[in-house]
């Protein structure tokens, strides 16, 4: 059922059960019934509908999160990853030195391995949340960020 119309229809009870009392100057319980019942209704649809709106609109923005082009970078997590990598002090020396290591010693430079020594080193996660590991961050990319420090 449409909320305006049982909005509209509750109303309407409401109105004649005004206007009733006003001329009799009587209020029974069977009157208040089907007011309770109605507005009882109209609470549960729109708690229900409350409650799956804000459960499509938290799915969409997580899918909008993790899809979407951020910034010129692939999706948010590899945005997020780059953006602390480079603008952290702490980060960008542990990085760059790394970076160093591996050039001078001929190993690749790759975030999949790095990654390993920043869940060691710094947690799980960015400050933002986002986990170092996180399967949706395209490696090569941030890999490539890594080499132009």
């Amino acid at each position: 059922m449409n909320f305006a119309i049982l909005i509209l229809t509750i109303l309407g009870i409401v109105s004649d059960l005004i206007e009733l009392t006003y001329e009799t100057g009587v209020f029974t319980r069977k009157h208040i019934l089907p007011l309770a019942v109605m507005v009882y209704v109209v609470i549960e649809k729109m708690s229900i509908f409350a409650y799956s709106q804000t459960h499509r609109t938290l799915l969409l923005l997580r899918g909008i999160k993790r899809r979407a082009p951020m910034n010129g970078w692939k999706n948010y997590e590899t945005w997020n990853i780059s953006l602390w990598l480079q603008n952290d002090e702490n980060l960008y020396s542990l990085c760059k030195e790394w970076v160093e290591h591996q050039v001078d010693f001929c190993y690749p430079v790759n975030y999949d391995i790095f990654r390993h020594t920043l869940n060691e080193l710094c947690g799980e996660t960015t400050p933002d949340g986002v986990r170092w590991d996180d399967e949706s961050i395209d490696s090569l990319e941030v890999s490539e960020m890594m080499m132009e420090l």
